[in-house]
């Protein structure tokens, strides 16, 4: 691969993140890759179903993204409130 393919391929790649391409997730399924929904999103993180519904499904997916999994934060709470209880 020479440097300015590289470069190429880097230059889409930020031009699509900036756009938000970057928060697309994909999922492989034998030979094909398809996009997750943003219900599978929403499971994935520990929240409801349409937890996000009436939105764009871009900002469905963006939002999936920068929140932190329901399931995790119960059990790091659990564990600091086990912690505090000796």
């Amino acid at each position: 691969m020479t440097y300015e393919y590289k470069m190429t391929l880097l230059t889409r790649f930020r031009q699509g993140w900036e756009r938000g391409g970057g928060n697309m997730p994909l999922m492989n399924e034998g030979s094909v890759v398809r996009r997750l929904t943003p219900i599978e999103c929403e499971r994935l993180q520990g929240f409801p179903d349409n937890w996000t519904e009436g939105q764009a499904d871009g900002h469905r997916y963006k939002q999936m993204g920068n929140a932190v999994a329901v399931p995790v934060v119960e059990w790091i709470m659990s564990r600091l409130v086990e912690v505090d209880r000796g």
